[in-house]
């Protein structure tokens, strides 16, 4: 038994076997904001995680929103402007929102994907994991010589013996191509 060390890269976004969220989130840092309607008041923060289904957006302090549903979100990522609409389903007193998108239409969605794959993909992770592996031997490919001396064993010759061995190790195509030259030999 011995060690085998490798390298594996870890992408934040991969869904995890014992991950309970419904889809992988990616660490990033972009600017949101929105509008509470109820209020008016205008709602900045930064973006902490983002994933296809939501994102955490930490406030500079506890919100309190009248109207957590139907809100429009906007995101600036990588200079460009992305309008989601959503919902906040989680208010922590720490200043973390979690939103949950209501994202319509195939292209949104696509674009929202490519955002959370270019976080993952800037967040990449080298890890060194190790396994044990069984070294498990290889039977002794037999010889010229070793299948010879069996042969002659059987109270043969040593020329019946090497000829024994030889014809074990050629291709079953190389024999056939011999057969078919002795016998075309033999006729003429």
């Amino acid at each position: 038994m011995r060690e085998k060390f490798e390298v594996v890269t870890v992408r934040e976004d991969e869904k995890l076997p014992d991950d309970r969220r419904r889809s992988p989130r990616a660490s990033c840092e972009y600017t949101a904001e929105f509008v509470d309607p109820a209020t008016g008041f205008t709602v900045r923060g930064t973006v902490r995680d983002i994933s296809q289904v939501g994102m955490r957006v930490h406030t500079m302090g506890p919100v309190r929103l009248r109207e957590p549903d139907d809100l429009k979100f906007y995101l600036w990522i990588n200079g460009s402007l992305l309008k989601l609409s959503g919902s906040v389903v989680r208010q922590g007193l720490d200043g973390n929102l979690g939103v949950e998108f209501k994202a319509a239409g195939e292209s949104l969605r696509d674009r929202l994907a490519h955002h959370v794959s270019e976080a993952a993909h800037r967040n990449l992770k080298l890890e060194m994991r190790s396994r044990f592996i069984d070294d498990v031997p290889l039977p002794p490919q037999p010889t010229v010589r070793t299948v010879a001396r069996m042969f002659m064993r059987g109270h043969n010759t040593i020329h019946d013996g090497m000829s024994a061995a030889k014809s074990l190790q050629q291709s079953i195509g190389k024999k056939w191509i011999d057969r078919r030259v002795a016998t075309h030999l033999n006729d003429g």
